[in-house]
């Protein structure tokens, strides 16, 4: 007996030594950032390997079709996967559009006898003829309460899973819901950057992005046309070297507010000073722009041009003059 409570405990100590070593890689690739599909693919082969012969599967719930679609499907008959990819969610559709239904763990201890796959028939038959006689799935929730996916563990005999694989399957789930949000985190940031790169290159605003310390980091086109500078000339400038003197003291003044934290903006009318000397009249609006790899974050400036709006100022305030002049005269 204490020999084989002894095998015991090594056996249990050696499944919880895999279960965290699974654990720490897919975590690790998480942390990197490496593609889902890739971890999604380790953690299937890693949990199949701890399994006692389980054959494992990831669906993912497509929001656009509510229905489920490939994730990660191992060494699953091709002819089941094609049979299984695009399966709808509802309250009888096997064990996996069950348990995302349920948002909780389904235990089908035999495919061929079970109600829940009775509706699901050419699936069932798939399944039954290559040799899958159970399935245990179990859904992949999100922080915030929703159901990502599932993930599944076959067996080629009819039966539930053990306490083990029970773990398995929840550590898994656990993982995934991680490396999926972090995924779709990374993708939503990807978007919006490049929305916003794409509308910082194609405005006919001209903006202008400086550091903290008022280093020149970024300008769009339409602010290197506006100054006749190149990008790479005015990421060697200081943003308050190109402002008139004369007007050099009000930015600095509402700069240092902005960074202090007592505006969260200003707008302001000042002239900068072009590559060939002649002054440019503009109207701006600046903001300190927040971002996690500078904490202390960007000064952004949108700028628009009035020049031709202050010339033509200028010449009505000359023709009004004239004409008090003409009528000073005619008196």
């Amino acid at each position: 007996p204490a020999r084989i409570g002894t095998a015991y405990d090594i056996s249990d100590r050696k499944e919880a030594e895999g279960l965290r070593e699974v654990q720490r890689r897919v975590l690790e690739m998480v942390s990197r950032g490496k593609p889902l599909a890739d971890t999604m693919d380790v953690l299937v082969r890693s949990i199949e390997a701890l399994s006692d012969g389980g054959i494992c599967s990831i669906l993912l719930v497509d929001a656009a079709t509510q229905a489920l679609r490939h994730g990660a499907l191992s060494t699953l008959p091709e002819a089941f996967c094609r049979a299984v990819d695009g399966a709808p969610i509802g309250p009888q559709n096997g064990s996996c559009g069950t348990a995302v239904y349920r948002k909780a763990t389904v235990v089908v201890s035999d495919i061929a006898t079970d109600p829940l796959w009775v509706p699901w028939k050419e699936a069932k038959e798939l399944a039954l003829r290559h040799g899958l006689k159970a399935c245990t799935s179990v859904p992949i929730m999100s922080a915030r309460g929703e159901v990502l996916g599932t993930y599944a563990m076959y067996y080629r005999a009819a039966r539930g899973p053990t306490d083990f694989e029970l773990e398995l399957l929840g550590a898994s789930s656990w993982l995934l819901s991680i490396a999926i949000e972090r995924a779709r985190t990374d993708e939503a940031l990807r978007r919006s950057e490049e929305r916003f790169r794409n509308i910082f290159e194609h405005a006919s605003t001209a903006i202008a992005i400086a550091d903290v310390a008022g280093r020149l980091v970024q300008c769009n086109p339409a602010f290197c046309a506006l100054l006749g500078y190149t990008e790479d000339e005015l990421r060697r400038r200081e943003f308050l070297s190109l402002v008139h003197p004369d007007d050099r003291a009000a930015n600095s003044a509402l700069t240092g507010r902005l960074l202090a934290g007592e505006i969260h903006e200003f707008e302001l009318g000042n002239r900068y000073v072009s590559k060939t000397g002649r002054a440019v009249f503009v109207k701006k609006l600046v903001t300190l722009l927040k971002d996690s790899a500078a904490p202390s974050g960007y000064v952004i400036a949108f700028v628009t041009d009035v020049t031709e709006q202050k010339q033509a100022a200028a010449v009505q305030q000359v023709a009004y003059r004239r004409l008090q002049a003409m009528s000073q005269e005619l008196q």
